[in-house]
């Protein structure tokens, strides 16, 4: 008999044991269920995902422009600009995430939106 085997064998004899165990005595059944069904000890993670942004920049940047989009940028607070950032990856160095001014974000975002409504003229 092998290594292998001689390991097997001791395990079945030992889950025997403990299966017989279970059947017999209740309290060692109830603790078995709670260990297993215990819940996880680690903390629940919180989600990072910030909220939906409340306009498309993208769509009111083609129906109204550099100063429509401006406008209806300004009537968000930053947090609101903050979800249009995060929702469009406009910072991928996550520094807008910690700037507190709407003017700084509102400037991200037209500068990003021209940007990238400008990729690919040269093609066209």
């Amino acid at each position: 008999m092998s290594a292998k085997d001689a390991a097997r064998a001791a395990l079945r004899r030992l889950m025997d044991v403990v299966l017989q165990e279970f059947d017999a005595n209740p309290e060692f059944a109830n603790r078995i269920e709670q260990a297993l069904h215990q819940p996880s000890r680690a903390e629940p993670k919180r989600p990072h995902r910030r909220a939906q942004a409340v306009i498309d920049p993208f769509s009111v940047f083609g129906n109204h422009g550099d100063g429509g989009l401006r406008s209806s940028l300004t009537s968000l607070s930053v947090e609101q600009l903050k979800d249009i950032v995060a929702q469009h990856g406009m910072d991928r160095s996550k520094l807008a995430m910690k700037w507190k001014t709407p003017d700084r974000l509102i400037e991200l975002i037209v500068e990003t939106v021209e940007s990238r409504s400008r990729k690919g003229d040269a093609f066209r």
